[in-house]
């Protein structure tokens, strides 16, 4: 098969950019000064973007922006500006996390290729269907897939697949992490990750016994390398490898992109190759992910050393890595210049079957004194210094003993190949619509708001029930366990369907016989036609008015607000549908497959429904609870949100959901949770306000 497969590359910084181009990068993706999903990057300011454009298009080559963070209402405006910047100067393509921003692009730019950021979760069937539906062209899938995964995914739909295949893992699925937010309020979803994962933590039983004494750095993943499984994954359909590192080196992006490119044609990958990934960055050595399905504590990186991996990179070992960036890129031109005696002096140069043409300002008259030959001509055209242009054929074709200027022929040379530079890097767009404005229906207090929990087992259901709750949503594996008995309350039960479902198949949900389903990935809206409501969970991240609008145009009839949001960005969302925030619980920080427990004990622990604890360096216990539906594992906040003595602030956001969230409580704890909300007192054990009142960086 000669299919040929993107590389596709980091550019964290101009020279970045332009190594990992000069290195055989088919495609860069890169961010500007905001909104992308390493805010810490040098990044591109617009200056360097329209460079890059130039630099990037005359090569052949794709640039793709990372628009990949979540943005509010008073920033949609910027959002729009910095796209329209971005689309009339020629990116090629927008990656997204935002909903909103989604519903954005299309209607206001049609000619951008979309991209759904690993951030949006798609990791299943499902999930790309949806999005292809969305209007996407191309979808970057969960690092967390194996092979035969991603292979049943390309096989059953037509949409382009992007693949990480080197650098860094994070734990948990791209947009589910919430532990860098909650603990130090730096959000992964606005760039800004201070990577609390790469601590040391202790994996604890119930019975506060440690699991195991050797794993102290169980959050921590050895970086990605999947140099050896190139033609694998062309042959399965994927259309772009994707190499993470933003944050990385000039000599890093070069040495590989420059393998990976080099590798690209299937042939095998030499010892010294992968000896030079390994040296230019590793955390202990390399792991291959996910990707045959075998993942566990090998996947783990032990050292504490990981901010300082480049201080052993030899100067070597640089200049090495530095050596992919050394190719010359050149376009050969056919031309042909013509000079005669009265007349002006043309300049004419094929490019892509197209002829540009230019003539002198000046008449070629006879030389009095020294005549310009036609070999001066040719020595004149042929000065095309630092641009990308040599000629293939120059013909030059003139009476004798004629004169023009030195400076004219200069002059003309340089506007055809400027000229041709222009065609090239423009896309042919212009904006000629509407500027940007967000016109929505504004909020007012609620009086009355509902009271809604959420739940993770039957017997938590029952007492939810028993308490009085008006909407209880339960996992789906807890609705299996007695669907009979929640159906005969289908107004009140909502089932949580799984966040996470790597099952080979289009899932049905169509067996569920309650009025409403609680949704937590986008692969869920293919089943919208099943059931009367669809209320979204925060999972979604939604975080502005228009993310609501997208989720709405899609049957979402309710949604569960972005935790990360503070008291006076809800008052800014419009009020288009039924809107709830967690006013009490355990906020989910992360979703892991890699198990803890498998990592830790060497067998799993998702059957027993176990409950463990991470405790951090500060003595801080963070839930573990294991999934027996999808096999995965949820990290839960060490501390509850808690706005029992602040509740009469919230009731200006003019939510109608007050929703309560139980994780490890017990029947008692419960009962004792309610009646502090109905005296409005303060707890007295350890809590957060979680971002109500700080909002994320």
């Amino acid at each position: 098969m000669n299919k040929k497969i993107e590389i596709l590359a980091p550019g964290g910084s101009f020279k970045s950019l332009t190594s990992a181009i000069d290195s055989g990068a088919d495609a860069v993706y890169f961010g500007g000064t905001r909104f992308g999903a390493r805010a810490n990057a040098a990044n591109l300011s617009n200056e360097e973007i329209v460079q890059a454009v130039k630099y990037a298009s005359l090569r052949g080559v794709k640039l793709y922006v990372t628009v990949n963070t979540l943005a509010d209402d008073s920033e949609l405006g910027q959002v729009f500006e910095f796209l329209r910047f971005c689309y009339t100067s020629g990116v090629d393509g927008v990656i997204v996390q935002d909903l909103g921003i989604v519903n954005m692009i299309r209607t206001h730019f049609p000619l951008f290729r979309l991209h759904a950021s690993t951030q949006m979760t798609v990791h299943n069937l499902d999930g790309v269907l949806q999005a292809q539906k969305m209007g996407f062209d191309r979808v970057v899938l969960s690092r967390e897939l194996s092979f035969e995964e991603i292979k049943y995914i390309a096989d059953n739909s037509e949409i382009e697949l992007e693949v990480f295949v080197h650098g860094a893992l994070c734990m948990s699925y791209s947009g589910q992490c919430l532990f860098s937010s909650f603990l130090g309020g730096r959000s992964g979803n606005r760039g800004q990750c201070a990577q609390p994962c790469r601590l040391s933590y202790t994996l604890l039983d119930e019975n506060e016994n440690h699991v195991s004494e050797k794993d102290k750095y169980l959050l921590s993943l050895r970086d990605l390398c999947l140099v050896d499984h190139i033609e694998s994954l062309k042959k399965a359909g994927v259309t772009s490898l994707k190499i993470e590192g933003r944050m990385k080196s000039e000599a890093y992006v070069s040495a590989v992109c420059g393998i990976y490119k080099k590798y690209s044609d299937g042939r095998e990958v030499l010892r010294e190759d992968k000896a030079l990934l390994e040296n230019i960055f590793s955390r202990q050595g390399f792991t291959k992910g996910y990707y045959n399905a075998d993942y566990g504590r090998d996947m783990l990186s032990y050292s504490s050393n990981h901010d300082n991996i480049y201080s052993s990179v030899t100067e070597d070992v640089t200049n090495r890595a530095l050596t992919f960036a050394q190719s010359e890129f050149k376009i050969f031109l056919d031309a042909k210049f013509t000079a005669f005696l009265g007349e002006n002096a043309v300049f004419e140069c094929v490019y892509n079957e197209k002829i540009y043409t230019c003539k002198s300002d000046e008449i070629v008259t006879e030389a009095v004194n020294a005549p310009v030959s036609k070999e001066r001509i040719s020595d004149q055209l042929s000065k095309l210094g630092s641009t990308v242009f040599a000629f293939s054929d120059l013909r030059v074709d003139s009476d004798e003993n004629i004169y023009i200027s030195i400076k004219e022929i200069n002059s003309m040379r340089r506007r055809v190949t400027e000229e041709i530079e222009r065609d090239i890097s423009s896309k042919g767009r212009t904006y000629d619509g509407q500027n940007f404005s967000l016109i929505v229906p504004k909020r007012k207090e609620i009086i009355s708001p509902v009271f809604t929990a959420s739940v993770l087992t039957g017997k938590q259901a029952q007492t939810a029930y028993d308490i009085g709750f008006e909407k209880i949503y339960i996992p789906l594996e807890v609705y299996l366990e007695n669907p009979d008995l929640y159906d005969s309350d289908k107004d009140v039960y909502s089932v949580k369907l799984p966040p996470i479902n790597h099952k080979n198949q289009k899932n049905d949900y169509s067996f569920i016989k309650t009025d409403s389903v609680c949704i937590t990935n986008l692969g869920h809206l293919l089943n919208k036609d099943n059931f009367s409501h669809i209320h979204a969970d925060y999972r979604l991240n939604a975080f502005n008015s228009l993310s609501i609008r997208e989720l709405m145009k899609w049957g979402v009839k309710s949604v569960t607000l972005s935790p990360e949001l503070t008291i006076s960005q809800i008052k800014e969302i419009g009020k288009s549908i039924k809107t709830e925030i967690v006013v009490y619980g355990r906020i989910s920080l992360m979703t892991v497959r890699n198990c803890l427990i498998k990592s830790s004990k060497g067998k799993c622990g998702c059957k027993k429904g176990e409950i463990y604890y991470l405790k951090d360096r500060k003595n801080a216990h963070f839930p573990v609870i294991a999934s027996k539906e999808s096999c995965t594992n949820v990290v839960y906040n060490s501390v509850p949100i808690v706005m029992s003595d602040r509740m009469h602030e919230l009731s200006s956001c003019g939510v109608d959901m007050y929703r309560f969230d139980f994780t490890t409580e017990t029947d008692d704890e419960m009962y004792w949770v309610m009646k502090m909300y109905e005296s409005s007192q303060k707890s007295k054990e350890a809590f957060t306000r979680g971002h109500y009142y700080n909002p994320i960086k």
